[in-house]
């Protein structure tokens, strides 16, 4: 398209209301192309067309000779009347940078049955794999060289080679991902952002998976090319049952006192956390701790875990409404006992979760933070709300964050005696004095793992378990919310035996559960403090654990302590 024949919107708006035609200014106006692989191939070759899948044309360049000849064929195509429309350059480009691509590449795949099929075996195969291997997260990156998979399993992003595709079949699996996914896609175009979602048969399950698009440039630009990478979230199958709260490797005195904390009328749970951290998994455990006889709603983006005894609700935040806070107001006339949100993200959802815990709920939310004091700071410094509205009786009740740490293999892992001089053995020095530790627990990630361990997962690594801190909001607590002294309600609390997130980490690091530069990395850095005080642990083994970390360390006495 030449220069001259781009028209500015206020030219449109003149020449629409001269020649008579109707000007489409939105894209979601058109609806969805034609899927004719002549009338996509005549849209490649004219840059000034658009066709829909009636057979509407939408060009911005009324004078254009492509009109008349784009009427003709659609004729002949569709047996229909064509008729035209005006719409602006940047809507026509829009279709024509991604959009025309991805629908060139399916009419294609629906012409022949045996790419389509390749390609389906192709996603259900690599599919299978990150089920098998317990992946959480697919990556699958396309460009010019074709697709590279890598599978988030235990934490750790790792390469997979099963699967060597060129650029034309990486395409192919690409845009049957987003075929399936289309019915939650509002835009469906390559060069541009999408999040959706799709179900799929995997071995003997139904599993759902959310996936998000994301453009990439590489340097390179290539006609009729795109590149990007699909991520791709394993939720849990339908048949799953929810994780029970002893089946997390919580400690199990934190069991027990959250188990009372679920009994509560009214009060307010929040969750914090990075993404990825377990915080859905934690919201459903405690949920189910719940008593009969106590309705219950959970808002979540998206639903990862359906249990039929709760209501449960997947906003769409695109929607005003059916986002979270259209949502959230709703329930305060539904007559929920207690309500569990998603996540905070705003202060209209912040502001209603606090208003549903005041009106006699017990409230869960889940929110991102780094620990669990940052809940101030995010919900009154970031998100607005008063002081007087956090420190309420009812919605101040408990705050706790945690972290996911990956567990190192008891099949090959690394003591410490036979760790050479590096620098992780440095870190478990300096934390285990820190933390009053010997070294003798201490154990070192086999980066090489073993068989026991490169069945499934990362190398070295066998799971995960939750590193966490908790703060049960006392009156003083409520005072230092008011004034906002953190300082001295950190003082507060670490004088009445708190434990912090680096606290938790070290205890786990001292018995070999996890190793000390995974801690580190994943937990953050465990070999300083500002506190000035030594964690103490008497309590923690309080509880039923059956069988979990905890127990086995009290099978093997008192935490080493030098």
């Amino acid at each position: 398209m030449t220069e001259q024949k781009i028209f500015q919107l206020h030219e449109l708006k003149l020449l629409a209301d001269r020649l008579k035609y109707v000007l489409v200014e939105e894209r979601n106006e058109i609806g969805a192309l034609t899927s004719k692989k002549e009338l996509i191939e005549f849209m490649f070759e004219n840059k000034d067309i658009v066709i829909n899948q009636v057979g509407m044309i939408y060009t911005c360049d009324p004078f254009s000779r492509s009109r008349n000849e784009a009427v003709t064929l659609i004729k002949k195509s569709l047996d229909a009347n064509a008729e035209v429309f005006l719409t602006p350059y940047a809507v026509v480009h829009e279709v024509h940078d991604g959009e025309l691509l991805f629908q060139r590449e399916a009419s294609l795949l629906a012409e022949d049955e045996s790419a389509a099929s390749k390609a389906e075996t192709t996603l259900n195969e690599i599919l299978e794999t990150a089920v098998r291997r317990g992946a959480s997260d697919l990556h699958l990156m396309l460009s010019h060289e074709g697709m590279r998979l890598e599978l988030r399993e235990d934490g750790f992003l790792i390469p997979n080679s099963d699967f060597s595709l060129n650029y034309k079949d990486a395409l192919s699996v690409t845009n049957i991902i987003y075929k399936h996914a289309r019915a939650s896609i509002k835009t469906f175009n390559i060069k541009s952002i999408m999040n959706g979602a799709f179900f799929a048969h995997v071995l003997k399950d139904e599993y759902r998976f959310r996936v998000s698009w994301q453009p990439l440039t590489l340097g390179i630009e290539t006609k009729n090319q795109a590149y990007g990478e699909s991520v791709i979230r394993v939720l849990k199958p339908r048949n799953a049952k929810p994780l029970e709260i002893h089946q997390l490797n919580f400690p199990p005195s934190l069991i027990e006192r959250l188990r009372l904390k679920m009994r509560l009328k009214a009060g307010g749970i929040l969750i914090g956390g990075p993404t990825g951290s377990g915080k859905s998994d934690t919201a459903h455990a405690l949920l189910d701790l719940v008593g009969e006889g106590r309705k219950i709603t959970c808002l979540e983006d998206p639903v990862e875990t359906v249990n039929r005894r709760f209501r449960q609700v997947e906003v769409i935040p695109s929607d005003e409404e059916f986002n979270m806070g259209a949502n959230l107001k709703n329930q305060l006339r539904q007559d929920d006992d207690v309500v569990l949100v998603g996540e905070i993200r705003d202060n209209a959802t912040a502001s209603t979760a606090c208003q549903i815990a005041m009106n006699g709920h017990l409230l869960l939310a889940t929110i991102h933070i780094d620990n669990a004091m940052d809940a101030y700071n995010y919900l009154v410094k970031f998100l607005g709300l008063s002081p007087i509205q956090v420190a309420s009786d009812s919605f101040a009740t408990v705050w706790m964050c945690q972290r996911l740490a990956s567990v190192s293999c008891p099949h090959c892992s690394i003591p410490f005696s036979d760790e050479p001089d590096s620098d992780r053995k440095q870190i478990a020095s300096a934390a285990m004095r820190v933390g009053g530790y010997s070294t003798e627990g201490v154990r070192f990630r086999n980066v090489d793992g073993c068989p026991e361990c490169n069945a499934k997962g990362a190398p070295g690594i066998k799971g995960r378990i939750p590193v966490m801190e908790v703060i049960e909001i006392d009156s003083f607590g409520k005072e230092c919310i008011l004034s906002g002294d953190l300082t001295a309600w950190k003082k507060h609390l670490v004088s009445n035996g708190w434990k912090s997130l680096a606290d938790h980490a070290r205890l786990l690091v001292a018995n070999g559960v996890i190793s000390p530069e995974v801690a580190f990395e994943q937990v953050g850095d465990i070999s300083t403090t500002n506190s000035g005080y030594v964690a103490k642990y008497e309590d923690l083994f309080k509880g039923d654990n059956s069988g979990g970390y905890y127990d086995r360390f009290k099978q093997l006495g008192e935490v080493p302590v030098v």
